[in-house]
């Protein structure tokens, strides 16, 4: 009994024993969050959900219980402990003819006292059971699944932020900057790649990245979170983070064939004389300067 009521040490699924009731319910609610067909939140719901959860299935089996003991307890005080003390009366005054059934009518109230005796110490331990795992049930959803649940909140908020700001005119270049890639240059590259992900990709993979990091989202530090979530997004975009700004530039420029010189031409002619061009109204600039000869290096005495 002490193994199955034994609370949950450690939020480490892969770790938490299966021989307690909780061990087991955590084990499969995180089965139920790396799930695509479930997710965090159903597996959050299952705990709290406006009546509907397992506390609350917890609650009406308490109930119940609480009630068949209270019947058994009824019968002990009243009808068997005085159906009981008759049967041993006629039991102790009876004659030797009636003897025997008097005495097997003794034995079966005695017999039938004890069953409901433990019928009501088995109540009592169910009932110290329910309560016990209804406490660990309360504890993992405020410990584990709300503050998870409100972690990914806070994600599809600051990611939905992010989006806006990116389609804004906040982000766009000022006219003292030139960007040589645009997020639109390589957008649809991106989309693409999220758009190839699998649904255990997406979901699963992250979910369980989630899952094994409970000390660093744990607390709500914004800066340990960012960090944390930033590796699974390295990881996952490894190669459109290995790409090289030519590999890019490539996409930008595709009359370039590939070719790392057509490529450059491409560069001067679009971006550096641009840049040029723009800066003239703005700065001076040195009129020996050769922007034409890649030769010639500019010295940082010339704009004085």
């Amino acid at each position: 009994r002490a193994a199955l009521n034994a609370p949950l040490v450690s939020f480490d699924f892969d770790k938490v024993p299966t021989g307690s009731l909780s061990g087991r319910i955590f084990r499969k609610l995180c089965e139920l969050c790396m799930d695509p067909n479930y997710g965090p939140y159903y597996a959050a719901g299952l705990l709290s959900h406006q009546g509907y959860d397992l506390i609350s299935a917890l609650d009406g089996a308490i109930h119940q219980v609480k009630e068949e003991q209270a019947a058994h307890n009824l019968q002990l005080q009243d009808n068997y402990s005085e159906y009981m003390a008759q049967c041993s009366a006629e039991f102790c005054k009876s004659l030797f003819m009636t003897a025997r059934r008097n005495y097997e009518r003794y034995k079966d109230a005695v017999q039938q006292w004890y069953v409901i005796y433990n019928r009501c110490a088995e109540c009592d331990d169910l009932l110290n059971t329910l309560h016990s795992l209804k406490n660990e049930l309360s504890k993992l959803y405020q410990a584990f699944f709300a503050p998870l649940v409100q972690l990914l909140d806070n994600l599809k908020e600051t990611f939905m932020e992010d989006l806006v700001y990116l389609d804004s005119q906040a982000a766009a270049p000022t006219a003292y900057t030139r960007r040589i890639l645009e997020l639109g240059d390589v957008r649809s590259r991106l989309e693409e790649a999220v758009a190839q992900l699998s649904p255990n990709e997406v979901v699963s993979k992250f979910v369980t990245h989630l899952l094994k990091g409970y000390d660093q989202w744990q607390i709500g530090d914004d800066g340990k979170i960012g960090q944390y979530i930033s590796r699974y997004m390295e990881e996952v975009f490894q190669p459109q983070i290995n790409r090289s700004l030519d590999d890019y530039l490539m996409d930008v420029y595709p009359q370039a064939g590939g070719n790392v010189d057509q490529l450059a031409e491409e560069i001067d002619r679009d971006i550096i004389h641009r840049i040029h061009d723009s800066a003239l109204p703005m700065f001076w600039c040195n009129p020996t300067f050769a922007l034409d000869n890649p030769a010639v290096t500019f010295q940082a005495s010339s704009i004085s």
